[in-house]
């Protein structure tokens, strides 16, 4: 019973780290840009970086945690986080500062994508089906509420301390989930015919980078503009072939059959949708509050808390009623 909640605090400390970095960074984003000299361009690409790598490689730390095994691939994926939040904070304030922070934040995302999605089969694995009701909402509710804490602790450390603290954060983060699942000690269970082949890796990461760079462009670019048109064209002709490749895998890195199930299909679109606003809502209303309200960071960070309560209840709520009632209450 211990080993199973030691591997839940690793996990949901591994997923908190993970959204942490998404949002605590845009409260420190002026005042890194003011220290590394960060062109308009660099600052957007600061977050960009890191979202972009991480949505192209997630399907492949996937399929990794089937070839590798869960607790494997989570290690890589954490080694690679904390040693790339390093590296961030080591960003020099030179000319080499800004290509500097953005190839450190695309690692970030890699070893995000390497964790994200073995973390989740872990806490499945770990408890009985009448307990993981409970368990995800403790892992999804916790780190949703470091999502949306992320600007006020962002304020505190760039104010008190410096923005670099901010990634450095992580390093304590990543080593203590590294010595629970040490401790724990969770099957590292590997699937049998898993493989992973370079063209269909090569397509989904390429496909997903070209088509997520045009729409992050087009802002800047123009969507009529010949490159973000030939950019989102070449980024959609590359997903779609690899759609058409994967139905026809006896072993797809990317099981898109799934998506002709109603439940799952559904429960994708909501997930999605949810993030897609949570996200977008805390990340430019950080930036709202600071560079046209003049507020500090800490109190930009203050400003985002009302969200912190309703998700910490709600998650917990919705765990538990999921245990007792299942998907579909009967009435």
């Amino acid at each position: 019973m211990s080993q199973r909640w030691l591997v839940l605090v690793a996990m949901t400390g591994s997923l908190s780290m993970i959204l942490l970095d998404q949002t605590v960074v845009t409260v420190a984003l002026p005042s890194m840009s003011r220290e590394l000299g960060l062109s308009a361009g660099g600052e957007q690409w600061v977050v960009n970086a890191y979202v972009l790598a991480m949505a192209a490689l997630v399907a492949l730390g996937g399929k990794l945690g089937d070839r590798l095994g869960g607790v494997t691939t989570f290690r890589i994926g954490v080694t690679v986080f904390f040693l790339a939040s390093l590296a961030c904070g080591f960003a020099p304030a030179t000319d080499l500062g800004e290509a500097w922070i953005i190839a450190a934040r695309v690692l970030q995302g890699a070893g995000a994508a390497l964790m994200t999605p073995v973390s989740a089969a872990l806490v499945i694995g770990a408890f009985s089906v009448a307990e993981r009701g409970r368990a995800m909402a403790v892992y999804a509710g916790i780190s949703q509420v470091f999502l949306a804490v992320g600007p006020l602790l962002g304020g505190v450390l760039t104010e008190a301390v410096s923005w670099r603290t901010v990634f450095w954060l992580n390093v304590p983060v990543g080593v203590a989930a590294l010595v629970l699942v040490h401790v724990a000690h969770p099957a590292d269970v590997r699937t049998d015919g898993a493989r992973i082949t370079a063209a269909p890796v090569a397509g989904l990461v390429l496909g997903v980078a070209a088509t997520v760079l045009a729409v992050q462009q087009a802002g800047t670019w123009g969507w009529t503009s010949p490159a973000t048109a030939g950019l989102l064209a070449v980024g959609l002709v590359l997903l779609g072939a690899f759609v058409v490749a994967q139905l026809r895998s006896p072993s797809p890195l990317v099981d898109v059959r799934l998506l002709g199930r109603r439940a799952f299909l559904a429960d994708v679109v909501v997930l999605g949708l949810v993030q897609f606003g949570l996200l977008a809502v805390i990340l430019y209303s950080s930036i709202y509050l600071q560079v046209l309200l003049g507020m500090s960071p800490m109190l930009a960070g203050v400003c985002a808390l009302p969200l912190i309560v309703a998700i910490a209840a709600a998650a917990q709520l919705g765990g538990r009623w999921y245990d007792a009632a299942g998907v579909r209450p009967r009435c």
